[in-house]
């Protein structure tokens, strides 16, 4: 399915939180044999960490769903694509609900500018609305759709991720 990807040796999966960046990020390193790299790596949120794994390793997908805001400075990279999950923002608010991520939102939602209040925009619609807006300066931007990832061999059909934990792909 991402077998195209690995022509890239520096790959970066991102999205709101909850949209699929682990398993897409697995499912593309498991389909270029490049080495999965997961958030934690640059400790969730650390542009420093993730500035040096970008400029010193190769063949690598980082799975970093907290650096939307930061894509702009690895936008002109020529060696590296940048893959933007997509899955509807609904989902995405179920899903966050049901691992209680919503302590988190503040935080993201302050990347933005935005304080978090009763009017506030969930930060899935924040994210894919600054992905819209600079998609077109990506050199190597790629959009993968959420529901066709079904068709991988890694993935796990919704009714056995019922009771899946926020870190838990399979």
């Amino acid at each position: 399915m991402f077998k195209h990807l690995k022509q890239f040796p520096k790959i970066i999966v991102t999205a709101p939180q909850r949209a699929g960046t682990t398993i897409t990020a697995k499912m593309i390193a498991h389909d270029t044999g490049h080495t999965y790299i997961d958030e934690a790596a640059i400790k969730v949120r650390d542009l420093g960490r993730m500035k040096h794994i970008v400029n010193n390793k190769r063949n690598f997908v980082l799975q970093c769903p907290s650096m939307v805001c930061h894509i702009p400075e690895f936008a002109g990279m020529k060696d590296l694509a940048i893959v933007m999950v997509r899955r509807p923002v609904h989902e995405i608010v179920r899903s966050q609900e049901r691992v209680n991520w919503g302590v988190w939102e503040a935080s993201e939602l302050a990347k933005f500018g935005i304080t978090k209040d009763e009017n506030s925009p969930p930060i899935a619609q924040v994210k894919y609305e600054f992905w819209e807006r600079i998609k077109g300066t990506v050199r190597n931007a790629v959009e993968v759709n959420y529901r066709q990832l079904s068709g991988h061999p890694l993935w796990v059909p919704d009714e056995r991720r019922k009771h899946f934990g926020i870190r838990q792909t399979i």
